[in-house]
Parts: C-alpha cells; structure tokens; sequence
C-alpha cells in the first residue's frame, strides 16, 4: 500500500486520485486519436470525455450508497465527499444515460463514440486498479498462493484478516482489463456498435470471474455479489446486441 503519492506542505497527493486523474487523460488522448481517423472533431471527444468523467464518479457513488443507505444515512454530507464507496457499476450506467443524452441532442451516434471510447474505458479501469491496491480497497479473500498480498495495519484489509495472504484481486482486474485494452485496439469492426458491445461482453465475463475471490463485495443472489449479477445481466445484453450487429 501508498495510499499518499506524496505531500506538498498539509496537502497530501492521493495515489489513487493521480492515477484516475491520469487515466482519464491518456484515455482522452486515445480516444481523440481513434476519433481523428473517422474525421470527429477532438473538441467532442474531449467535452464528452468530461461528462463521462463526472457522470461516472457521481453515478459510481450513488449506486454504493443505494446498497449501502444505513452507512450513507448515518452522516450523508461526510459520506458522499468521502474518498471511499464508489461502484463501477453505477458509473457505467449513468454515464451511458448522460452519453445518450448529450449525444442525441447533437446527432451523433451513440454507437460509434461507444466503439471509440470501449479501448480508453478499459484502460482507464486498468490503471484505476492500481490506485485500488495502493490504497488497500477492493481487496481479496485469504489464500495460500505463493502471490498472494498481505496489507499494512490499520488498512482496512488488516482490520479483517490481519496479516493473511490475500488474493491480489486488483492485480487481477488490472491485468484483465489490460487485455481487454489490447484486444479492442486490434479491432476494426465494419458495424457501429461491435466493438462496444464486446467491450462489455469481455468485461463481464472478467468481472464475474474475478469477483469469486474478492472479500468486500455485498452478495446479492444465489451465493453472488451484487456486481456478478450485474456482469451476468450485461453480458447477456452484450451477446444479444453483438449477434444483432453481426447478421446486418
């Protein structure tokens, strides 16, 4: 763990907050660079670019805190600014619905900026698993692994398995997502939409397999937790959409 990058005087630098920040940043420039290809004005990219930024953040924390209301009521000002309680989930969806939006008002296709931004998505998560294990979040059950990963005390992973090994799921996500990364850029699908909609077919089955051996996950149905049901309900819309793109 590094939660602190470092400090400049009282203010402390977060590791992970530079590492967001920092994917944000490299998946724009991709995405402008992807954009330019199909002649896109980079000023779209970058300003939709913003929106999706913001609208993931917000949406990411408002769908913890909807699963998690007992600790959000508790102090909801504190916990809302909080650097802790974010899902992906939530900022996917409500990014998407701002996409949507924005996009339609000035009629540009939805599916087309999603074929553009799915390689930068997939890296910026890549890179934001990073900042997970640096700050000791989204960590992993016990296992005797000769990789496994113990936390510092006072983490939260030490307060509930002490100096276990853990599974280094954030590496394992990262790495994923990586891969991810690289099989969308070698795509050049001849149909608006395939290479989003493998995105999320991808990213589903990575998610489902790997939340298996995270710790801090709230279950939600039959033994899953509440992001594997999700995956299992995207990437069933994924396959549906990819099949249709794949017959016009």
């Amino acid at each position: 763990m590094h939660p602190i990058l470092f400090k400049i005087g009282s203010i402390s630098i977060y590791s992970r907050e530079t590492i967001l920040l920092s994917a944000f940043l490299i998946g724009i420039l991709l995405a402008v660079r992807r954009a330019s290809a199909l002649k896109i004005q980079a000023r779209l990219v970058v300003l939709l670019g913003i929106y999706i930024f913001i609208s993931s953040f917000v949406g990411a924390k408002l769908f913890y805190l909807f699963f998690n209301l007992d600790w959000y009521l508790a102090h909801p000002i504190k916990y809302f600014f909080s650097r802790s309680g974010f899902t992906f989930y939530g900022g996917l969806f409500l990014s998407i619905l701002v996409s949507l939006l924005w996009l339609y008002r000035r009629n540009i296709s939805f599916l087309l900026m999603g074929d553009i931004f799915a390689p930068s998505l997939s890296l910026g998560e890549a890179m934001g698993r990073i900042g997970c294990i640096l700050s000791g979040c989204c960590y992993g059950k016990p296992t005797t692994l000769p990789w496994g990963v113990h936390f510092p005390p006072l983490s939260l992973p030490y307060q509930h398995f002490r100096s276990s090994l853990l599974h280094p799921v954030q590496v394992y996500f990262s790495l994923s997502y990586f891969l991810l990364f690289l099989i969308l850029q070698r795509i050049k699908p001849t149909t608006q939409g395939k290479t989003f909609f493998l995105y999320l077919i991808l990213h589903s089955v990575f998610r489902f397999i790997i939340e298996f051996g995270r710790a801090d996950s709230p279950y939600l149905l039959f033994n899953l937790t509440t992001s594997q049901v999700i995956a299992i309900f995207i990437g069933m819309c994924g396959v549906i959409l990819f099949s249709r793109r794949t017959e016009e």
